[in-house]
């Protein structure tokens, strides 16, 4: 609902991550583009647009050391 705001949820389970990407309108960022940097590092796949995204692949990397890859991005 509010437009300058986003946010990145990630799920790990035992042999795979998957992201979601999310923004209002109004943020500088492509949410398409975050998730697929996040999904080169897992060997993933996914899709999605300018304001939402999504996609999964391997657990090669902890989830917060995904996560921490997405808030580089974005700071």
């Amino acid at each position: 609902e509010k437009e300058n705001n986003l946010i990145v949820f990630i799920n790990e389970t035992e042999d795979k991550l998957q992201c979601i990407c999310a923004s209002g309108t109004q943020v500088d960022f492509s949410m398409k583009e975050i998730c697929s940097k996040l999904l080169l590092e897992i060997k993933g796949k996914g899709g999605g647009n300018q304001t939402f995204a999504q996609g999964g692949g391997e657990r090669s990397v902890e989830g917060k050391v995904l996560l921490d890859k997405a808030l580089s991005y974005v700071i």
